[in-house]
């Protein structure tokens, strides 16, 4: 992706960048790679749909056919072959595994979710309602401890993580409110006095600050729309042309960046690339806190694409992903799904015969006993740093 970005202060011969002037195009680098990469987002999301709709999603629908058969082979063996106790709750659990693990899958329709809750149910103690209970009320405890909130009676939504965020903020929201009003008014000591002058002090130069910084902004968006105004042109063609630049000004103003109305001075000759070397200090620092405002604004506007990403794909929440590696991405998961596919069939095959089910339930209990172990003994070494 090219895009030319002539927007800079350049050195004058004898004299160097100010700090200010070096920050000023270090922002507006920051701000063009920040753009450059949420247009690669929107431009090969289509590309990789189509390929995950097309390669992947068939062999997600076979793989929960596959499991589908693997849990119901063995519920038939749980009811048929004469199993030890140990086979039994192994047996049991494995079923249990594969069905949880199921009823995430976006492919089953309700009867198929029926199907296997009630199969589930089968062979656990707790049903499986009661069990996605437990985990919302565990979840929700650990979601108030960590914010200090209550989040009262109402159910959350662990598939909606927008939706929990919501209603987490309205929680806090209350919080401080009930806070607020129930407070009291107490004697401070002078140390604290002047603590909380400090304070308003600091707040009241960051406000006007802001202040300067957005009457900068409303000062180029002023000169821009007197200049760009289409109702004092008489030429149709030029008022077409000054209808749209006005409307790329009037949305950038709204939304608070600067450098698209400086760049809009550049091309309709307002201002010269020489003229931001004369900005005066303060001036310049007062577009560097826009600038840099407006750096955040895209920093979380990207962290929220990738999260909408991973999420709509159901992919690893902690992975991090670029645009560049959605071709990557959609050849491993295919590959990964394929083997998976095919190594479920052979086990389906193998596991017809009760010996060598049998061998099985007794490898995969040793293998269980021995990773609980390495979690025990991990946590007895780093008490500290396991989850």
């Amino acid at each position: 992706m090219s895009r030319t970005h002539p927007l800079s202060i350049q050195p004058a011969s004898t004299q160097p960048l100010t700090p200010a002037q070096k920050r000023f195009n270090g922002l507006i680098k920051k701000i063009n790679r920040q753009r450059d990469t949420l247009e690669a987002w929107q431009e090969h999301e289509p590309s990789f749909a189509r390929r995950w709709n097309t390669e992947y999603l068939p062999l997600q629908h076979t793989a929960d056919h596959l499991q589908q058969q693997l849990a119901l082979l063995l519920d038939h063996a749980a009811d048929t072959i004469r199993l030890t106790e140990a086979d039994q709750q192994t047996l049991h659990s494995i079923i249990c595994d594969i069905v949880e693990q199921l009823l995430t899958s976006a492919t089953l329709d309700n009867a198929e979710r029926g199907t296997l809750q009630t199969l589930f149910d089968k062979h656990s103690p707790t049903s499986y309602a009661e069990q996605e209970q437990q985990k919302q009320a565990q979840i929700k405890a650990q979601v108030e401890q960590a914010f200090g909130v209550k989040l009262g009676d109402e159910a959350i939504d662990l598939d909606d993580p927008q939706a929990l965020m919501r209603q987490l903020h309205a929680a806090m929201q209350a919080e401080a409110e009930h806070e607020t009003a129930s407070s009291r008014p107490r004697k401070t000591s002078r140390t604290e006095q002047r603590r909380e002058a400090n304070r308003l002090k600091k707040q009241q130069e960051q406000e006007l600050a802001e202040k300067q910084a957005s009457q900068s902004v409303q000062s180029i968006f002023r000169r821009l729309a007197s200049s760009l105004h289409p109702d004092r042109e008489t030429n149709p063609a030029e008022r077409e042309r000054k209808t749209a630049l006005m409307q790329r000004a009037t949305t950038a103003y709204k939304d608070n960046r600067l450098l698209d109305l400086l760049q809009l001075q550049l091309e309709v000759e307002q201002i010269q690339p020489g003229n931001l070397a004369q900005l005066a200090n303060d001036q310049l620092k007062h577009y560097n806190r826009v600038l840099h405002q407006q750096s955040e604004d895209l920093t979380i506007e990207l962290l929220q694409t990738e999260a909408a990403f991973k999420m709509r794909y159901r992919l690893d929440p902690h992975a991090s992903i670029q645009p560049s590696d959605m071709p990557r991405i959609v050849n491993e998961s295919v590959a990964l799904l394929e083997e998976d596919n095919h190594e479920t069939r052979q086990m389906i095959d193998r596991l017809q015969e009760s010996k060598a089910l049998k061998r099985w339930l007794n490898q995969t209990r040793k293998s269980q006993q021995f990773d609980e172990q390495m979690f025990d003994l991990l946590h007895d070494l780093f008490p500290g740093g396991m989850r």
